[in-house]
């Protein structure tokens, strides 16, 4: 049986710029005549459409719209974080749901930059370009560089992005331990994993990775869940990639031992300070990384792929459907299940 309210005309809003890309997609996969409408989030505009509005799309939610909401139904997030959403103040009723598929393209980021920093990439294609010569045959005070073969590899974190993480670099013969807030014997066995341990098993996680890749979300168990005593115990030979959210290494202490040389060195694609989204230049740290040449910085930019964008739009068509269907929606974040 159909939602009475999917018989009318449908009002479904797009704020997502990257779904408003794929907005023929969605206009003519869903099944029932829909008022498609696509705004900017922030524009003043948007205000006065939320009221109206039946089905959402998009990653940011302010507890003023929510306050605004009359007909809203289904709030469906067109990523995986929702601490963007005001999820407390919505109105009893409203379902929301989020999507994935950004675990590839971040794992394919993660390998990229152990490889880059491995092999010192980045200061070598700098240093070539000031005409010297990282290369033991110029210099032979350099070491040779390590492969990831035998290497471990440690993720704090074994969702979607963790595993397809250990996935990809089981084909490069890296040992791979990890954990997770609820570990499943299990999952190890499934996942060729050398171990999965709970929460208490960080500290020997960060004792014997050469890699320490966070994938966790941020909640308030998580921020700062790497602090000054966590890094210290760390191999001075090891290296830190966080792409789940900068405060849950604490900044000062990251920098400090990456300045102190006290680990090897970090990529780093999640951060503090974040530029408006109006793109206005913004450095994205109170400390500065960005004068450290042991750091490759991205703007947040691991997820973001043609594959994973088409294929979260192909997840919000279905779970449109879903819900004018009245069938249970995918990935439901509200009411939880």
């Amino acid at each position: 049986m159909n939602h009475p309210e999917a018989e009318s005309l449908l009002k479904i809003v797009v704020t997502d710029p990257m779904m408003s890309r794929h907005l023929d997609l969605l206009r003519a996969t869903v099944t029932s005549p829909a008022d498609w409408l696509v705004c900017d989030f922030g524009q003043g505009e948007l205000l006065e459409l939320v009221p109206d509005v039946d089905i959402y799309v998009g990653f940011h939610f302010t507890a003023e719209m929510a306050g605004l909401v009359r007909s809203l139904k289904l709030l469906q997030v067109s990523g995986a974080g929702v601490e963007r959403i005001a999820l407390e103040a919505l109105p009893p009723g409203v379902l929301v749901a989020n999507t994935y598929h950004h675990e590839r393209s971040i794992a394919e980021y993660v390998l990229m930059v152990m490889l880059a920093l491995a092999r010192q990439l980045i200061p070598s294609d700098r240093h070539l370009r000031q005409g010297v010569w990282d290369n033991v045959w110029f210099n032979p005070a350099l070491s040779p560089y390590q492969t990831l073969r035998h290497q471990s590899l440690g993720l704090i974190g074994f969702g979607h992005i963790g595993a397809e993480i250990a996935r990809l670099a089981r084909s490069f013969d890296m040992q791979i331990v990890a954990i997770k807030r609820r570990p499943d014997p299990a999952l190890a066995t499934q996942h060729e994993v050398d171990w999965i341990g709970g929460p208490d098993a960080l500290p020997e996680l960060l004792k014997i990775s050469d890699f320490v890749v966070v994938a966790v979300p941020l909640t308030d168990q998580t921020r700062g869940l790497l602090g000054r005593e966590q890094l210290a115990l760390m191999k001075p030979t090891a290296y830190l990639i966080n792409i789940a959210r900068g405060p849950i290494v604490d900044e000062s202490a990251l920098y400090a031992a990456l300045k102190e040389q006290k680990i090897a060195g970090a990529a780093l694609d999640v951060w503090y300070n974040y530029a408006p989204l109006e793109g206005k230049p913004m450095l994205p740290a109170t400390m500065l990384f960005h004068q450290l040449e042991n750091v490759i910085m991205t703007p947040h930019n691991s997820g973001i792929t043609a594959e994973t964008f088409k294929r979260r739009a192909e997840d919000v068509v279905d779970n449109i459907n879903r819900f004018i269907q009245n069938r249970p929606l995918r990935n439901l974040v509200q009411p939880k299940q």
